[in-house]
């Protein structure tokens, strides 16, 4: 390779920007700030929800289901006595059958919640 005087040598082969690689930086660029702008909208619109009352806080609403449930619960195992009252011809162990199945739902239907709880 000869030079001219005063020149350098120019370029050198495979040196330089590869064709194509400042587009390819740029959209990336471009991909990321579009992104975060969406991450950021959509804090702001759960933020204003919240705000708002549209939006429910998780432990609340598992507050409030618990006290729903129990109190479900708490009627279930009543329904042995109401049953007793209103059919006087069931015999005791009719409703203990009454009673058992109840316990066996509302244990399975424990078990299944306490699944899932984890699961999240």
């Amino acid at each position: 390779m000869t030079t001219e005087p005063g020149k350098q040598g120019g370029a050198r082969p495979g040196s330089g920007r590869k064709p194509g690689k400042r587009l390819d930086d740029h959209a990336r660029f471009l991909r990321a700030k579009a992104d975060k702008e969406h991450a950021l909208a959509r804090l702001r619109q759960s933020e204003a929800d919240e705000r708002d009352g549209r939006l429910l806080r998780r432990d609340e609403v598992i507050e409030a289901w618990g006290v729903l449930v129990r109190r479900v619960a708490a009627e279930l195992d009543q329904l042995p006595v109401l049953m007793k009252r209103n059919l006087p011809h069931l015999t005791y162990t009719d409703l203990l059958i009454v009673e058992q199945t109840i316990a066996k739902v509302r244990n399975d239907l424990s078990d299944e919640f306490q699944k899932n709880a984890r699961e999240d």
